[in-house]
């Protein structure tokens, strides 16, 4: 992963991985390869990395939202509405729970 982000000549050390779990790095690496993705305009490869790092670490809510972004740019309707409804049940915070019902009202209109 590290090499795919940041070129063959890459190799991981410690600054990726002190102080973090497997989980949080691969989540993290994932994290950067999104971002990349999501530079080039590449939406779907971008979803399928949050739809993979959702498998990780199925309890990071903000993921969902992600992925409701990122479906809604698919114009993947269906796909979207479900994640951004799950992010709103799941997301304790209110300005972000506000924004995620902003999305689905535009979805419905």
């Amino acid at each position: 992963l590290l090499q795919e982000m940041m070129g063959d000549e890459a190799e991981l050390s410690t600054e990726y991985y002190e102080g973090r779990g497997a989980r949080e790095i691969i989540i993290h690496l994932h994290d950067q390869l999104k971002m990349r993705r999501i530079e080039m305009g590449d939406y779907a490869a971008a979803a399928d990395l949050v739809e993979r790092m959702l498998l990780i670490a199925p309890n990071e809510h903000r993921l969902l939202l992600d992925a409701g972004v990122l479906y809604l740019r698919l114009r993947e309707d269906d796909l979207a509405r479900r994640r951004l409804e799950t992010y709103i049940a799941r997301s304790e915070n209110a300005h972000e729970r506000n924004e995620a019902m902003l999305l689905l009202q535009d979805l419905e209109n």
